[in-house]
């Protein structure tokens, strides 16, 4: 036979060769995206997409939230450009679900708003109930797509997708580029400016996903009021509506657990800020959620809980962003 021909030496080397790990990324500028988005280009040409994903995550796993999230909408658009749609499942939640965001905008930008819900079922054909990841990223293109004057437009939309709970999915990435037009300013946000005479708008306006809405609130607080979390606490307060409320409580330490780098001491810091203890343990208890959102820290969860009384505990650890409060 042929095989026979080959020196068993060539054979063993051959062998030994596609066993080895390739070399490391070459370092480059983080800050430098035409920079960055020129070498992921060139890691995805040498070793294809998924591989050159998880060198990427490696490679970026110690930058700060901003850089990290910036880097994975990059990245995201490149998966695009180089396997189209079937390219989502390369995608995972790492990095608040950059990739997902430049992925999927893209997506409806070349396709169309109808194509949403064939990303939607593929999503759920891939990753069951988690494909909410997917329908984040589904919310971001949509607006984009859309434009801000058909807020109420795109979360008609999110209804008619498979994502049901009151939180995350379809809009939450909705709200999320309402607030900050991660898709139209990849790399540096334009954050919507504060009204103080209308603090909790949309979410007082719009007529579906107000829970979601009040979920958001924080991450959009945190930039516009420069990260003044005595006043974000204070207005989750005054909000009326228990339901209301505490979801504003948790979309506050929602992120500050990711802005903190999940530096649990510095998070409980932040939290003890709140104006009183309903907002104190609602605050730590979305910091719990941020972690599970994250599958580097996920099995810390409970971190910023660790100390509470019985009671507390049992809310702060409870719960999900996915199920919202409940257990």
């Amino acid at each position: 036979m042929l095989v026979c021909a080959v020196p068993l030496v060539a054979l063993i080397v051959f062998e030994m060769n596609m066993l080895k790990e390739p070399p490391a990324p070459k370092p480059y500028t983080k800050s430098d995206y035409a920079a960055a988005k020129a070498h992921w280009a060139e890691e995805i040409e040498n070793h294809g997409t998924l591989k050159a994903y998880e060198r990427f995550k490696n490679d970026t796993l110690k930058e700060s939230y901003g850089t990290a999230h910036t880097l994975a909408h990059i990245f995201g658009e490149l998966i695009y450009e180089t396997d189209g749609l079937v390219g989502f499942s390369v995608c995972d939640s790492s990095f608040s679900m950059g990739c997902f965001h430049s992925f999927f905008g893209r997506a409806i930008d070349d396709h169309g708003v109808d194509i949403v819900y064939k990303l939607d079922s593929d999503c759920e054909k891939e990753w069951g109930s988690s494909g909410l990841i997917c329908a984040h990223g589904i919310g971001h293109g949509l607006l984009t797509h859309l434009g801000d004057e058909r807020v109420e437009r795109a979360l008609e939309i999110c209804s008619e997708l498979i994502w049901k709970e009151p939180l995350g999915g379809c809009s939450g990435g909705v709200f999320m580029e309402h607030d900050f037009q991660t898709m139209r300013q990849p790399i540096h946000a334009q954050v919507r400016a504060f009204n103080p005479e209308t603090p909790y708008a949309p979410c007082d306006k719009i007529s579906r996903y107000k829970e979601a809405c009040y979920f958001s609130l924080g991450q959009w607080w945190f930039s516009a009021l420069n990260q003044d979390r005595v006043r974000m606490g204070e207005l989750c307060a005054d909000v009326k509506d228990d339901n209301y409320r505490k979801n504003c409580g948790r979309g506050i330490g929602g992120i500050i657990g990711p802005h903190e780098e999940f530096n649990t001491l510095n998070i409980v810091n932040s939290c003890s800020l709140m104006p009183n203890d309903e907002i104190e343990v609602l605050c730590l208890q979305g910091a719990a959620w941020s972690y599970k959102g994250e599958p580097t820290v996920a099995a810390r969860a409970a971190e910023p809980c660790v100390g509470m009384k019985d009671e507390d505990y049992m809310i702060c650890t409870g719960g999900s962003f996915e199920k919202g409060d409940r257990l």
